[in-house]
């Protein structure tokens, strides 16, 4: 029942269970027996990582949280009364309705900083009007760091900086800047030069100035952190060992604060020596959360390697405001304030597919911004329907299920669904006003306008918002097809349109390939140049692009290089499939020729033109033959088509639906090419569901599970006698039916043999792989297994790991997934085996080429966790299904 309908025994009682079932949680989770202690540090670690979920009640503390009646007039109001010389404080402060991004400071007042949509707006627009997001970090810390004297710089000579870094006439002649908007422009750099000046006239720290100011420039956030490391540490750099004691953490941490706070409208109304202390609140919380935290093998400073493993093993919970130093994730544009259009294409659609990305968003239902790190993981893990790989340089293209929706959206609302092809293309181009001297119809954006208005008569019957929507939709489609920069050309060729527009027409994937692959065929001869190829699948790619929110907010530039990039690769292979030096032929094509090589090895090459299938849209529906996922929600996969494992372009046998495929990963061998797809179904989930579980497997430590496997091994290989033994000791079966006994030693000795030694080699198998991989099935999150593996296999706590050692860290992850999926054991082992081995090979390349000490030719521990943060979670996304907690564990 309710408190208040509760005898004073019964509410007794209650508290009483509440406080005894927490302790032993927070005992369990912190790994501490019951008869040992607990400190207060291990306590609030226990809290900042999970416990404020478990008991948010504790929250209520402070004083400040809780809701009060409107008039109510309290102590604080009585000590505003008193002091009148202050024009707002902190508590006056309120969370602005459109409130995007908000966080707490310890300060001595209760501020929570608030970033707004207005905020978003006015850094969006002082960035895109100056370009600075365009200059690299270094370049501008060079500028203001000339300028110092003695470490501090003062506002003149700040001003004197601006004028440098954005010329006046740049302002006028390239940002079309009158002069009040420029007086505005000075308003708001000023306002970030006086976050800093901590007392009046008495100028700003040169190197926190700086730091700060990176998150206007290029780069991402581990760039930018870096960079900031390198300053406060007196400009050594942190790859060469840079430490920060207690203070100079303290100010590397108050550079950035400092800057957010500029930003948030929220604490305009603080002095200057207000805005400091609070600043210099959080900065000192943190720093000293960091110090208590942290694995440093020094008490009083920090390396730079040290302070992300602290922030990539949970800090990024206390300081998520990091994550917005990396523009991309959250400098987007208010919505847009156009007056409504009553015809499709009246509205003023985005200038540039980059630009419609940061001035005109669709609305919250489409385009939710997301939180940070946990925006990285959870959105991997819950929102992202499909990925696919681009290029061999690892470039992702994530498909995520707002995207599949607007995409949907776009259907409904247009009908384009119900219109074949030829139709689209012959509109277009009887609505043509240019003429073409090279044979080549083009469209404007006028023209374009009136064809769509002609294949969508309906549309005049919808509301504005819809009609908005699909103007911002299809503006978006013609500007990513237009080649200049700034839009200049206003014109498409009506090929490349109409091949792209059939991705949202009636019709099957193969129609849809073969008809655009007909408009680029410009001398009827029925063959394609490598040329013509490359421009039919760009135009296919480039509507994907600018449906998808990832790639339709790129700059225009980077969008076509990669677009380039990844059709080029996919051309030069078709061609070298069919080259022949010795037949002019080979310098073309046939559609036979494209579609028995997509049959043979295109499909896990270019798995998203299985998205010309309209239904392979809907996640529920199944992800494309090849497409890779990270820790992420994935429902059933295409079907396979015969021995070749892929559908085929002609014909029907690549358009049926699969099995319940959750998670879906292509590994590539040593040459980047993709070989195998990894699929785990929601049967296989459930079987391990009802290992770890039955077995209580997911209770154990994966030392207290793997010391047995390690313990049992005879010069470092385990044969099948020795691991059965060590599982029965492991795994009790008093408790377990006769089925259940069946159906885990059939599990247990598929996970043994996958990683059983090559013919040729030694009996059994390699026990540190083995019991790397099996941890998996234990307790903890990814990043204590990620390093209890490390440990295991360099023999000591800080060890370093070279280039073979590496590559069997990895594989061992691999083979426990091949392991555990139920399709993957319908192959030989022996390839299994070579496919896992081919990508911990290629991924231990890339790591050693980028992280490795250039004397030892080694990576330690914190090189790995770098490379991973640095992007490595794309290439590797498999990785975070170590954490059983987001899957087979997960509620839902």
């Amino acid at each position: 029942g309710t408190v208040e309908t509760m005898s004073m025994e019964e509410l007794a009682s209650a508290v009483h269970k509440c406080a005894v079932l927490t302790t032993l949680t927070i005992f369990s989770d912190l790994g501490i027996d019951d008869d040992e202690t607990l400190s207060f540090d291990d306590f609030g670690s226990w809290y900042n990582q999970t416990g404020y979920t478990q008991v948010p009640w504790l929250e209520l503390l402070d004083l400040s949280k809780w809701p009060l009646p409107a008039g109510y007039r309290g102590l604080s109001d009585v000590e505003l009364a008193a002091a009148p010389e202050r024009s707002s404080t902190p508590a006056e402060v309120e969370v602005a309705d459109d409130a995007l991004i908000s966080f707490d400071f310890p300060a001595p007042f209760a501020v929570k900083v608030t970033i707004t949509d207005r905020d978003v707006d006015t850094l969006s627009r002082v960035i895109m009007c100056t370009q600075l997001h365009t200059r690299d970090p270094g370049e501008v810390a060079a500028v203001l760091l000339n300028e110092a004297e003695d470490g501090m710089l003062f506002k003149k000579d700040f001003d004197r900086c601006l004028r440098q870094l954005i010329p006046f006439k740049y302002l006028i002649n390239e940002g079309g800047l009158d002069e009040a908007a420029i007086d505005e422009l000075s308003q708001v750099y000023s306002a970030f030069f006086f976050a800093f000046e901590r007392h009046e006239n008495m100028g700003a720290d040169v190197s926190e100035l700086a730091a700060g100011f990176s998150l206007l420039c290029a780069g991402n956030k581990s760039e930018k952190l870096a960079h900031a490391w390198e300053l406060i540490s007196n400009g050594t750099p942190h790859q060469d060992g840079a430490r920060l004691n207690r203070r100079g953490l303290w100010r590397f941490l108050r550079s950035f604060l400092q800057m957010l706070m500029a930003v948030s409208s929220s604490i305009g109304g603080l002095t200057p020596e207000e805005l400091s202390s609070t600043a210099d609140s959080g900065a000192v919380w943190t720093a000293a959360l960091v110090f208590r935290e942290s694995d440093s093998v020094y008490e009083n400073s920090l390396s730079f390697d040290e302070f992300a493993e602290w922030y990539t093993n949970g800090g990024f919970k206390v300081a998520s405001w990091f994550e917005l130093l990396d523009l991309h994730k959250w400098v987007v544009a208010p919505e847009n304030k156009q007056a409504p259009a009553t015809q499709l294409g009246e509205a003023d659609g985005p200038k540039r597919g980059w630009e419609g990305a940061a001035t005109q968003v669709a609305s919250a239902s489409e385009y939710e911004m997301k939180d940070d790190d946990e925006e990285e993981e959870e959105s991997a893990a819950n929102n992202v329907a499909f990925t696919f790989l681009l290029t061999a340089e690892g470039h992702t293209l994530y498909l995520t299920v707002d995207d599949a929706d607007f995409v949907g959206r776009i259907l409904q609302l247009s009908g384009f669904e119900v219109l074949n092809c030829e139709l689209v293309y012959d509109i277009l181009n009887k609505n043509t006003t240019l003429d073409s001297s090279n044979g080549l119809g083009y469209v404007t954006k006028a023209d374009f306008d009136i064809a769509l208005r002609a294949l969508c008569p309906h549309v005049g019957g919808l509301s504005n918002d819809d009609v908005q929507f699909l103007t911002f939709a299809f503006s978006n489609i013609f500007y990513a097809f237009d080649a200049a920069d700034d839009g200049g050309y206003e014109y498409v060729a009506i090929r490349e349109l109409a091949c792209g527009l059939s991705l949202l027409c009636q019709g099957s994937k193969s129609v849809k390939l073969q008809f655009g692959f007909g408009l680029f065929d410009a001398d009827g001869d029925e063959c394609l140049t490598i040329l013509e190829l490359q421009s039919f699948l760009a135009s296919i790619l480039t509507v994907l692009f600018a449906c998808i929110y990832q790639t339709a907010r790129l700059p225009p530039s980077e969008s076509r290089a990669l677009i380039d990039q990844c059709t080029g690769a996919i051309a030069d292979d078709i061609f070298q499939s069919y080259y022949d030096a010795t037949s002019s032929a080979s310098t073309t094509i046939t559609f036979d020729q494209f579609g028995a090589w997509y049959n043979d090895r295109g499909f896990s090459l270019v798995p998203w033109l299985e998205l010309l299938d309209l239904s392979k849209w809907n996640p529920a529906q199944g992800a494309p033959n090849g497409s890779k996922g990270g820790a992420e929600r994935r429902q059933p996969a295409a079907e396979r088509s015969s021995a070749a494992g892929g559908s085929a372009v002609a014909g029907s046998g690549g358009d049926g639906g699969g099995d319940d495929v959750r998670f879906s990963f292509v590994l590539v061998d040593e040459t980047s090419t993709p070989a195998f797809t990894v699929e785990i179904s929601g049967m296989d989930m459930k079987a391990i569901h009802s290992l770890v579980t039955k077995t209580a497997l997911v209770n154990l430590a994966p030392n207290s599970f793997c010391a047995p496997l390690l313990e049992s091994s005879m010069d470092g290989v385990l044969d099948k006698r020795f691991f059965d033994k060590c599982m029965r000791k492991l795994v009790k079966s008093t408790n377990l039916s006769k089925d259940d006994q069946n159906a885990f030693s059939v599990i247990l000795s598929a996970i043994f043999y996958s990683f059983e030694a090559d013919e040729g080699e030694d009996e059994g198998a390699d026990c540190v792989e083995l019991a790397i991989g099996m941890a998996m099935l234990c307790t903890g999150d990814k990043s204590s297994k990620l390093l209890y593996a490390w440990q295991v296999m360099s023999g000591e706590v800080d060890g370093c790991l070279d280039f073979a050692s590496l590559q069997s860290y990895i594989r061992s992850f691999l083979r426990m997934l091949i392991a555990i999926s139920f399709d993957a054991s319908s192959h030989r082992t022996a390839e299994t085996k070579a496919y896992a081995s081919g990508m911990a090979a290629w991924v231990t390349e890339s790591i050693m080429r980028d992280y490795a000490d250039a004397d030892t030719e080694m990576v330690v521990f914190d090189d790995f966790a770098q490379w991973y943060t640095d992007g490595g979670y794309e290439v590797a996304p498999w990785l975070e299904l170590l954490d059983l907690s987001k899957w087979v564990l997960a509620k839902s």
